[in-house]
């Protein structure tokens, strides 16, 4: 049986006029499906985090560049209602725990516009991507936006504030705790982890012993450097209430020495 097709007006159609008739329909069709946009009123430009500043990216180290892999880590970067990088954990790892690491120490140096909801800001977390290239000593980040909208003013005052626990009133160093050029030997180490150092203080200040807590031992090799720069530091005492001839401080460290990191913590004095 032959079939005859017919168009919108119960007219037959054939060759050309059915293909052209086709299309017309269809097109009605598709404007009739088209719905409203949502009005731009409706969105939250700080529904997440939103990058605002990225530190230069620190030197490679030598033990990691000579691996000359290439490839993507993604990182979830916790951003507190101040706008600060508190933890950033890998969610997609490049492999190497020492790569790892690399970029997770650069990128809690970034700082952001946190979170914003009816006008006050929160806590929250955003993920980003970063794509690198050890053979080229390439790392291809996210970069900073413009900022969408205006910021309202209760937030700009609470990103600039200082912290609440920035008044310390423990032993202080006279000078910033900073290590000296980390010598090759300790970098080949390779190791990772965080212990809190034991120092014995005189009444002038000096160190006279350094050990560190037997929960968490430091490399043997390690540990000789380490005591030997923190033998040469002086401490502020003077808010010790009962001060003695000896005084001894717990000093928390984070160290990595494939990356050159090593991070202290505030000290406490310790009961003798």
């Amino acid at each position: 049986m032959k079939t005859t097709l017919h168009n919108l007006w119960g007219f037959p159609l054939s060759g050309f006029r059915m293909y052209l008739t086709a299309g017309l329909a269809l097109s009605i069709a598709l404007i009739l499906c088209i719905q409203s946009p949502v009005s731009s009123d409706d969105t939250n430009p700080f529904e997440k985090p939103i990058l605002m500043g990225r530190t230069e990216l620190p030197k490679l180290p030598r033990s990691i560049r000579r691996s000359m892999a290439k490839g993507i880590i993604m990182v979830k970067a916790q951003v507190n209602d101040r706008g600060i990088v508190t933890t950033v954990d890998p969610i997609r790892s490049t492999g190497n725990d020492s790569l790892d690491e690399f970029v997770i120490e650069w990128v809690k140096e970034w700082t952001f516009i946190p979170k914003i909801m009816d006008e006050e800001s929160m806590d929250s977390f955003t993920i980003l991507t970063i794509r690198y290239d050890l053979s080229r000593n390439l790392f291809e980040a996210p970069l900073p936006l413009n900022i969408p909208a205006q910021i309202p003013a209760a937030v700009i005052l609470k990103m600039g504030a200082p912290e609440e626990d920035s008044q310390f009133t423990g032993p202080t160093p006279l000078e910033p705790l900073t290590v000296p050029a980390i010598p090759l030997e300790i970098q080949k180490l390779n190791i990772s982890g965080e212990t809190r150092l034991n120092l014995t203080v005189d009444q002038s200040g000096s160190v006279t012993a350094v050990g560190n807590i037997p929960e968490k031992p430091l490399n043997p090799q390690l540990k000789a450097w380490l005591a030997e720069y923190i033998i040469t530091t002086k401490w502020d005492l003077s808010t010790l209430e009962n001060p003695s001839s000896t005084t001894r401080i717990e000093l928390p460290l984070k160290y990595n020495t494939a990356i050159c990191k090593f991070s202290f913590g505030d000290a406490v004095f310790r009961k003798q």
